[in-house]
């Protein structure tokens, strides 16, 4: 657990209360990689020469958040990048889950092989409608176009929109 903290920046008192997807990661039991042979992991890793420590999904792994209220937020801030320059890219879906039915909220092609823009940490944003009420929002990675595997890690992170769910 102590390595846990020491990747995971503590919210300073103001932000106590704002949910943090590496503090929700962390909470459900998932490790650092290197913990055992996880499909879902935290890792900090560097692209475009901004290092930040990130919820790693590989290919065919998801990852449900602790129940939320739209009330609150209206609008989620992440960045997602792919660790390495290797292979087809990957799929990153992101949905809203409410009252048993999930909504796809967007869908991310992600291929820094192939091209350069993707070797940064590239900005999600995305606005939740107010009539949700409580809801979870499912991450999903899967392989690239021609289905291969390699390097298909997908790293979330913080976004830069203090103002919504995640931001920092």
């Amino acid at each position: 657990m102590a390595i846990l903290v020491a990747l995971i920046p503590l919210a300073s008192t103001a932000q106590e209360n704002v949910p943090s997807l590496l503090r929700m990661a962390a909470e459900q039991g998932i490790k650092q990689l290197g913990a055992g042979s996880e499909t879902m992991f935290l890792y900090r890793f560097t692209r475009a020469g901004q290092r930040r420590d990130a919820l790693v999904l590989t290919p065919a792994t998801k990852f449900e958040t602790t129940p939320l209220q739209s009330a609150t937020l209206r609008c989620v801030s992440l960045l997602a990048a792919m660790p390495f320059n290797l292979g087809d890219g990957a799929t990153l879906s992101i949905s809203l889950k409410a009252s048993g039915q999930e909504r796809r909220t967007l869908q991310l092609d992600l291929d820094p092989a192939h091209v350069r823009a993707h070797r940064a940490w590239l900005p999600i944003r995305f606005g939740v409608p107010s009539d949700l009420g409580d809801f979870t929002i499912v991450f999903e990675v899967t392989a690239g176009t021609r289905g291969d595997q390699t390097g298909d890690w997908v790293g979330l992170s913080s976004g830069t929109d203090k103002s919504c769910l995640f931001g920092s």
